[in-house]
Protein backbone atom coordinates (compact mmCIF):
# COMPACT_ATOMS: atom_id res chain seq x y z
CA UNK A 1 0.00 0.00 0.00
CA UNK A 2 2.51 2.29 0.71
CA UNK A 3 4.05 1.56 -2.25
CA UNK A 4 1.09 2.51 -4.58
CA UNK A 5 0.91 5.25 -2.46
CA UNK A 6 4.62 6.78 -2.89
CA UNK A 7 4.30 5.91 -6.75
CA UNK A 8 1.16 7.67 -7.23
CA UNK A 9 2.78 10.55 -5.22
CA UNK A 10 5.65 10.61 -7.47
CA UNK A 11 3.06 10.62 -10.60
CA UNK A 12 1.23 13.50 -9.26
CA UNK A 13 4.45 15.53 -8.74
CA UNK A 14 5.84 14.71 -12.39
CA UNK A 15 2.62 15.60 -13.70
CA UNK A 16 2.28 19.28 -11.69
CA UNK A 17 5.93 20.15 -12.71
CA UNK A 18 5.05 19.96 -16.05
CA UNK A 19 8.11 18.71 -16.84
CA UNK A 20 8.77 17.62 -20.67
CA UNK A 21 11.33 14.51 -20.25
CA UNK A 22 13.03 14.94 -23.48
CA UNK A 23 13.89 18.38 -23.06
CA UNK A 24 17.07 19.79 -21.47
CA UNK A 25 16.30 21.55 -18.44
CA UNK A 26 17.32 25.54 -18.49
CA UNK A 27 20.60 24.81 -16.77
CA UNK A 28 21.53 22.78 -19.16
CA UNK A 29 20.41 25.74 -21.70
CA UNK A 30 21.94 28.37 -20.11
CA UNK A 31 25.61 26.59 -20.36
CA UNK A 32 25.41 27.27 -24.01
CA UNK A 33 25.23 30.57 -25.98
CA UNK A 34 25.50 31.86 -29.47
CA UNK A 35 24.73 35.13 -30.65
CA UNK A 36 21.10 35.57 -32.04
CA UNK A 37 19.50 32.67 -30.87
CA UNK A 38 17.34 31.99 -28.08
CA UNK A 39 16.23 29.04 -25.85
CA UNK A 40 14.01 27.14 -28.24
CA UNK A 41 16.94 27.14 -31.12
CA UNK A 42 19.68 26.19 -28.25
CA UNK A 43 17.09 24.04 -27.32
CA UNK A 44 16.70 21.95 -30.63
CA UNK A 45 20.69 22.18 -31.24
CA UNK A 46 21.62 20.25 -28.18
CA UNK A 47 18.94 17.41 -28.93
CA UNK A 48 19.98 17.38 -32.73
CA UNK A 49 23.42 16.81 -31.68
CA UNK A 50 21.93 13.87 -29.28
CA UNK A 51 22.49 15.29 -25.93
CA UNK A 52 19.81 13.33 -23.51
CA UNK A 53 18.51 13.91 -20.14
CA UNK A 54 20.01 13.33 -16.74
CA UNK A 55 18.14 9.87 -16.48
CA UNK A 56 19.17 8.88 -19.60
CA UNK A 57 22.82 9.57 -19.37
CA UNK A 58 25.61 7.13 -18.01
CA UNK A 59 26.31 6.57 -15.02
CA UNK A 60 29.65 5.32 -15.85
CA UNK A 61 31.92 8.73 -15.47
CA UNK A 62 34.39 8.02 -18.76
CA UNK A 63 31.53 7.04 -20.63
CA UNK A 64 29.64 10.24 -19.45
CA UNK A 65 32.57 12.17 -20.28
CA UNK A 66 32.17 10.47 -24.13
CA UNK A 67 28.97 11.43 -24.35
CA UNK A 68 29.85 15.34 -23.24
CA UNK A 69 32.58 15.15 -25.85
CA UNK A 70 30.38 13.92 -28.52
CA UNK A 71 27.80 16.73 -27.95
CA UNK A 72 30.44 19.72 -27.10
CA UNK A 73 31.86 18.95 -30.73
CA UNK A 74 28.93 19.11 -32.53
CA UNK A 75 27.42 22.44 -30.69
CA UNK A 76 31.25 23.76 -31.37
CA UNK A 77 30.76 22.78 -35.00
CA UNK A 78 27.11 24.64 -35.04
CA UNK A 79 29.24 27.94 -33.79
CA UNK A 80 27.91 27.57 -30.08
CA UNK A 81 30.22 28.62 -26.94
CA UNK A 82 30.15 26.31 -23.84
CA UNK A 83 30.19 28.76 -20.98
CA UNK A 84 31.81 26.68 -18.72
CA UNK A 85 35.18 26.69 -20.17
CA UNK A 86 38.28 28.35 -19.85
CA UNK A 87 42.20 28.49 -21.36
CA UNK A 88 42.43 25.22 -18.84
CA UNK A 89 39.52 23.29 -20.11
CA UNK A 90 36.06 22.50 -19.76
CA UNK A 91 34.36 22.22 -16.76
CA UNK A 92 31.31 19.70 -16.30
CA UNK A 93 30.05 17.60 -13.32
CA UNK A 94 28.58 14.29 -13.49
CA UNK A 95 24.62 14.49 -12.95
CA UNK A 96 23.29 12.45 -9.49
CA UNK A 97 22.43 9.46 -10.38
CA UNK A 98 20.69 6.51 -8.34
CA UNK A 99 19.90 2.82 -8.81
CA UNK A 100 16.33 3.31 -9.60
CA UNK A 101 15.26 4.92 -13.04
CA UNK A 102 12.29 6.09 -10.99
CA UNK A 103 14.25 8.10 -8.49
CA UNK A 104 16.31 9.60 -11.63
CA UNK A 105 13.17 10.59 -13.21
CA UNK A 106 12.28 12.32 -9.65
CA UNK A 107 15.39 14.10 -10.13
CA UNK A 108 15.25 15.46 -13.43
CA UNK A 109 11.07 16.13 -12.99
CA UNK A 110 12.23 17.99 -9.43
CA UNK A 111 15.37 19.89 -11.51
CA UNK A 112 12.66 21.02 -13.92
CA UNK A 113 9.94 22.31 -12.39
CA UNK A 114 12.96 24.13 -9.35
CA UNK A 115 14.71 26.19 -13.04
CA UNK A 116 11.42 26.95 -14.87
CA UNK A 117 11.59 30.45 -15.36
CA UNK A 118 8.15 31.16 -13.00
CA UNK A 119 9.17 29.39 -10.11
CA UNK A 120 12.54 30.70 -9.77
CA UNK A 121 16.14 29.62 -9.94
CA UNK A 122 17.22 26.64 -8.75
CA UNK A 123 20.66 26.21 -5.92
CA UNK A 124 22.19 24.29 -9.10
CA UNK A 125 21.14 27.19 -11.26
CA UNK A 126 22.82 29.69 -8.76
CA UNK A 127 25.99 27.58 -8.36
CA UNK A 128 26.36 27.66 -12.24
CA UNK A 129 26.01 31.28 -12.70
CA UNK A 130 28.24 31.75 -10.15
CA UNK A 131 30.75 29.51 -11.92
CA UNK A 132 30.13 30.91 -15.48
CA UNK A 133 30.86 34.50 -13.70
CA UNK A 134 34.10 33.32 -12.27
CA UNK A 135 35.56 31.78 -15.23
CA UNK A 136 34.51 35.16 -17.19
CA UNK A 137 36.13 37.25 -14.80
CA UNK A 138 39.12 35.15 -14.31
CA UNK A 139 39.72 35.09 -18.46
CA UNK A 140 39.10 38.87 -18.54
CA UNK A 141 41.84 38.80 -15.59
CA UNK A 142 44.23 37.13 -17.80
CA UNK A 143 43.80 38.96 -20.76
CA UNK A 144 44.51 42.18 -18.82
CA UNK A 145 47.61 40.73 -17.71
CA UNK A 146 48.57 39.92 -20.82
CA UNK A 147 48.41 42.85 -22.31
CA UNK A 148 49.44 44.57 -19.75
CA UNK A 149 52.62 42.56 -19.80
CA UNK A 150 52.65 42.83 -24.21
CA UNK A 151 52.88 46.94 -23.44
CA UNK A 152 55.70 46.58 -20.83
CA UNK A 153 58.07 44.76 -23.04
CA UNK A 154 57.32 47.04 -26.20
CA UNK A 155 58.37 50.35 -24.22
CA UNK A 156 61.97 51.20 -24.76
CA UNK A 157 64.27 50.93 -21.57
CA UNK A 158 66.13 53.95 -20.63
CA UNK A 159 69.00 54.10 -19.85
Amino acid sequence: MKKTLKLLSCMALLSTAGCQLGTPPPSTLALWEKSGTDRAVIEQSLLKCGWKPVYASSSDMNAYASEFASVYECMKKAGYRYKLQDSKGIYFTQPPKSDSFLTDLMIAGYQKFMDNDTFGVSNTTRKERAMIAHFENERKRQQTKKSLQKRSSKRPTHS
